[in-house]
């Protein structure tokens, strides 16, 4: 909803960035059941993206700092 850049809260349940705003009017929102429970925490805490791996079109859950590369569970069983 809002730009990663200018939010200040992210949404683990929607998976979304939000301002304080934004975050309010959906999930301040008692009356719509949907909403109740989600896990609203700080920007800073949302999970890091790597992305797809080209090779296996899977989602990169590992990171290696020292190849600077982000790594599919594929590419780290078979020792990419």
């Amino acid at each position: 909803m809002c730009d990663p850049e200018q939010a200040t809260l992210y949404c683990k349940n929607d998976k979304i960035y939000f301002c304080e705003e934004c975050s309010e009017k959906i999930h301040g929102n008692r009356d719509n059941a949907f909403f109740i429970g989600h896990d609203v925490v700080d920007a800073r805490e949302a999970p890091l993206d790597y992305g797809l791996c080209s090779e296996h079109k899977r989602k990169n859950e590992y990171y290696n700092y020292s190849t600077a590369r982000a790594y599919c569970i594929v590419c780290v069983v078979e020792g990419a």
